[in-house]
């Protein structure tokens, strides 16, 4: 019953998440950013959490007013595209640059995912599974690998972009895309 109950809440997260959050298009800019290990690094606590309180939070999150969550994730993607912006990938660099960068990135993306999207229909549905089913952990764990899932492939999509495409291009393609996501949430803030 427990694997049962695992892999429907895994499918259920991952297929809502992978239809229509702007989360994979600004884990694939970071990845173009700062790599696969740093973004992993941070995308990992961040899931984390967020999942763990949609399944503690869940019926609170719901509830949450459909503005201040289109502000927050606003004002965050806008800040992440700022930050893409002004910070010149090698001031974050010392010695051989390498573990600095790499803690940059991570505390980037992690920040960014943090602060961003609560309330989003993977949460709402880990929420709802746990109502229905009464496992907070068994949803929580199978809901955190369904995020993971999605920001391994949202890390492999900006990694295949590196290959192909300057890394000046990536910066300006990463910023652009982190803009108009933040753009996106503050329409949506105004509409509703």
């Amino acid at each position: 019953m427990l694997l049962t109950i695992f892999v429907a809440a895994y499918v259920t997260v991952l297929v809502t998440e992978l239809a229509g959050d702007k989360a994979i298009y600004t884990i694939s800019a970071l990845a173009t950013r700062y790599g696969s290990v740093p973004v992993f690094s941070g995308i990992i606590p961040a899931f984390t959490v967020k999942m763990l309180g949609a399944v503690l939070l869940g019926r609170v999150i719901a509830e949450l007013p459909a503005r201040f969550v289109a502000a927050i994730s606003a004002a965050t993607l806008l800040g992440t595209a700022l930050l893409l912006w002004y910070r010149d990938p090698s001031s974050v660099e010392s010695g051989d640059g390498s573990s600095d960068r790499a803690a940059h990135g991570a505390a980037v993306t992690f920040g960014a995912l943090i602060l961003s999207e609560w309330g989003d229909a993977g949460q709402i549905a880990a929420a709802a599974l746990t109502a229905r089913y009464g496992t907070p952990a068994v949803v929580w764990a199978a809901g955190t690998l369904a995020l993971a899932t999605k920001g391994a492939i949202a890390i492999v999509l900006g990694l295949g972009l590196r290959r192909y495409v300057s890394r000046t291009a990536l910066r300006y393609g990463a910023v652009t895309l982190c803009a108009v996501m933040g753009m996106v949430a503050a329409v949506e803030l105004v509409g509703r």
